[in-house]
């Protein structure tokens, strides 16, 4: 559902999750112990990259892009997904690199 907007960020994290493995057969990694660190890592053969999850139209923190900035100075693509739409785009770009 190309759009569709979710009332929590868990709901979209858990659908894009599960279109990732589902359909392209990316694993993933859910990050539970540092603040600011993206929600997810995702990876399949030697590629990896991570996801910040965010509810519809809300932005990440400062912290969060602080992190953002360190992964993607050391070569790590850091995509900030609100919504379903914006997740099929990442998998489309990742999948073509």
């Amino acid at each position: 559902m190309a759009g569709k907007k979710y009332r929590r960020e868990k709901d979209l994290e858990n659908e894009c999750c599960y279109i990732a493995f589902n359909d392209y057969g990316f694993l993933n990694l859910k990050q539970l112990s540092d603040k600011g660190v993206p929600d997810r890592l995702f990876f399949k053969n030697r590629k990896a990259f991570f996801v910040e999850f965010k509810d519809f139209g809300k932005h990440p923190t400062k912290l969060q892009q602080h992190f953002h900035r360190q992964l993607e100075s050391v070569g790590m693509n850091v995509y900030v997904v609100d919504n379903l739409e914006s997740f099929e785009e990442v998998m489309d770009i990742e999948i073509q690199t």
